[in-house]
């Protein structure tokens, strides 16, 4: 009974984002519709670049990784959002993944990070349980990255300011795991800043929430570490080409 309630009220969350769309979009009328890029399929060059047979795989992949935040943000671009709430990501889940379940007949995967204010942090159970609830009934994986209580600074040492990468480690797991099962990421990013995510990402914690379990499992990862010298930048899918009338 309590699982009922926590479905319908995550349903009522979607719907009302939804809603919220929909509204914004008739109240504020389209200025020239930007032409849609073509599909970016492109072996991402770090050092010798992706082999050509890896590439050749990840392409035929029917798995895919989905940059959430990059993917609220273009969802948004009619109406840009100054803060994408967590109503934003389920929302944007909700209108997203019954196409990709059309698209990829394998692993639907959604990596985004922890809403950083006070009033999630302190209701960061609740808020874990509506992630598990949403992997559950749109059958995809949910990977919330989050930072370590007492995060240790790191300093560049050339001293040069590359915050974005310090703050990337949505980005860094996307790509890991892209890496891990050599699919393509659908993103607009080209995550360039790779290699200075490797060195300025201080480790931090993830929160994986899987469809065929109840429970989310939680993860500790450490950007620096050997195993990922090697990983290079994956192969990045536009939006436009795979959500055509979004």
């Amino acid at each position: 009974m309590e699982g009922q309630h926590l479905l319908t009220y995550i349903l009522l969350i979607i719907l009302v984002c939804l809603l919220a769309n929909v509204l914004m979009i008739k109240r504020k009328p389209a200025q020239g519709r930007q032409t849609s890029p073509s599909l970016v399929l492109t072996s991402m060059r770090s050092g010798g670049g992706v082999a050509s047979g890896r590439k050749a795989r990840a392409l035929e992949s029917k798995n895919i990784v989905v940059d959430t935040l990059n993917l609220v943000h273009w969802l948004k671009r009619r109406s840009p959002l100054k803060r994408v709430e967590t109503c934003d990501i389920l929302a944007a889940i909700g209108t997203t993944a019954p196409i990709l379940h059309q698209k990829y007949s394998g692993r639907i995967i959604y990596v985004t990070k922890d809403r950083e204010t006070r009033a999630a942090k302190s209701d960061a159970e609740r808020l874990r349980a509506l992630f598990q609830t949403t992997a559950h009934h749109y059958n995809v994986y949910i990977y919330v990255v989050e930072r370590l209580p007492v995060e240790k600074k790191v300093e560049r040492r050339d001293g040069k300011d590359k915050s974005h990468a310090a703050l990337g480690r949505d980005d860094f797991y996307l790509i890991m795991l892209a890496w891990k099962y050599n699919c393509p990421a659908l993103s607009q990013d080209r995550f360039r800043d790779l290699a200075d995510m490797k060195t300025d990402l201080a480790p931090f914690h993830v929160y994986s929430f899987s469809p065929v379990k109840p429970y989310p499992e939680r993860d500790f990862v450490n950007p620096s570490a050997a195993e990922f010298r090697r990983m290079q930048r994956p192969a990045a899918v536009d939006y436009s080409k795979v959500f055509v009338h979004l």
